[in-house]
């Protein structure tokens, strides 16, 4: 009962009164070392959810967490085998579950020139896969500690279905 209540209020805080448009919320896909994808263990919550947000046209994004340093990224983007993989579990997840787009949760400045090009090449992998299967626009995101230190390179994801969020955007 608890829970339906907490569902009632929730809605009628922020989707009766549309003061949100898009949910990036923790599910449990999780980067481990290796570059491997963790996925989430429990889908019931997300189901729920994304079915709330979706009748209320709210866009549901779940976050990718677990790269609290640059060594895991890398041990994802420097090896195109893992990042096929990665991408090709993201996609089919989305698919499945009907998600919005993901947002990748890493946020750190020791990233060089190198690591940011990978992964910008990695999200727009990722974004082409995705927006290929809908045929409309699906959002591919990712924090940046700073737009000195970006984990993207900037200019590469002009014109694309990447967006960079930094403290300033939100």
């Amino acid at each position: 009962e608890s829970n339906l209540q907490n569902i009632v209020l929730y809605k009628n805080l922020f989707v009766d009164n549309s003061l949100f448009t898009d949910i990036y919320m923790a599910c449990g896909h999780r980067l481990l070392p290796g570059g491997v994808l963790q996925l989430p263990t429990n889908y019931s919550n997300i189901i729920e959810n994304a079915k709330l947000y979706h009748e209320n046209n709210i866009t549901f994004n779940p976050l990718v967490t677990g790269c609290n340093n640059v060594s895991i990224l890398r041990d994802l983007v420097y090896y195109p085998d893992r990042v096929d993989k990665f991408v090709d579990m993201l996609y089919d997840d989305a698919i499945f579950y009907n998600y919005n787009g993901y947002n990748f949760d890493f946020e750190y400045s020791d990233f060089n020139e190198t690591d940011s090009i990978k992964f910008t090449e990695l999200l727009k992998k990722l974004s082409i896969k995705i927006n290929s299967a809908w045929g409309f626009n699906r959002t591919i995101s990712t924090d940046i500690g700073s737009t000195e230190y970006p984990n993207v390179v900037l200019d590469r994801i002009n014109k694309t279905n990447i967006m960079a969020i930094n403290m300033d955007t939100y």
